[in-house]
């Protein structure tokens, strides 16, 4: 399961979709849908903000590596 099949999943399960995440931490839906298909690498502060609202939103434990590894 590639990271953004997991994280969709996640999020459906709580009522929450790609948008509500990325409107969180402050981003496009364009720019995390990159992000999460290993297109683009976030910086390491972006990856620490995404990994902190995933696991909020998620009440899963995500980490920046999640997000930074292809």
């Amino acid at each position: 399961m590639t990271l953004k099949q997991q994280l969709k999943r996640d999020l459906w399960s709580k009522r929450y979709r790609f948008y509500h995440l990325a409107e969180k931490v402050g981003i496009s839906n364009g720019y995390l849908s990159l992000i999460l298909i290993g297109e683009r690498t976030p910086p390491d502060e972006m990856a620490d903000r995404l990994a902190r609202v995933a696991t909020s939103l998620t009440g899963l434990e995500y980490t920046p590596q999640h997000f930074t590894s292809k």
